[in-house]
């Protein structure tokens, strides 16, 4: 479990089984590391997490047999990061909308719910490896770093 100072960053790193039933482990994996967030954080954290794993096991490489990804979460006094990296899409991946899907549907809502948790989020899709960030923020007024220079190109 993270024990956060007020100067600490700790980074969480996990390689998942593209196996669908592995997104109840990692929420649970989440939870017990953001212990220190308030609990409105660590709902948002675990949801989005969840929103863009399950992206990535249903519309990767990373779904299929033998597949996995990678989740990195960077957490600051004030805020979070999260990054699902997966293993490139199976065809060729259109920027998501997330004000296209209609709150009844059953599939295409994973970026509406992340758009709704998240301050800022990103898809960004790669032939090699797509990668899904997202933030959240509880305390506004603290100074943010940069988006991570992996992320910009």
């Amino acid at each position: 479990m993270i024990k956060m100072s007020v100067q600490a960053i700790q980074r969480l790193r996990r390689h998942v089984s593209g196996d669908s039933h592995e997104l109840a482990a990692l929420r649970r994996w989440l939870r017990s590391e953001l212990d220190y967030a308030p609990e409105l954080i660590q709902v948002a954290a675990e949801q989005a997490l969840a929103e863009a794993a399950g992206n990535a096991i249903k519309h990767t490489h990373s779904g299929e047999p033998g597949g996995s990804y990678e989740v990195i979460v960077t957490c600051y006094p004030a805020f979070l990061r999260g990054l699902v990296i997966d293993e490139g899409p199976k065809a060729p991946v259109p920027a998501p909308t997330p004000a296209t899907a209609d709150p009844m549907d059953e599939h295409g809502r994973g970026f509406c719910i992340i758009d709704a948790f998240c301050e800022h989020w990103e898809f960004i899709p790669r032939p090699s490896g797509s990668l899904t960030w997202f933030e959240l923020v509880w305390e506004k007024s603290a100074p943010r770093p940069a988006k991570p220079l992996s992320l910009t190109g």
